[in-house]
């Protein structure tokens, strides 16, 4: 069971990583340079 919490977490650090890459591109839209 631990090693079902390991991967969930893993997942889960990705998932807040890709939020993160993708808020950055929405502002890179919203702030044309």
């Amino acid at each position: 069971m631990s090693c079902l919490l390991c991967l969930i977490m893993y997942l889960a650090m990705n998932n807040v990583s890709s939020i993160d890459n993708w808020k950055e591109q929405e502002n890179l839209k919203f702030r044309p340079s």
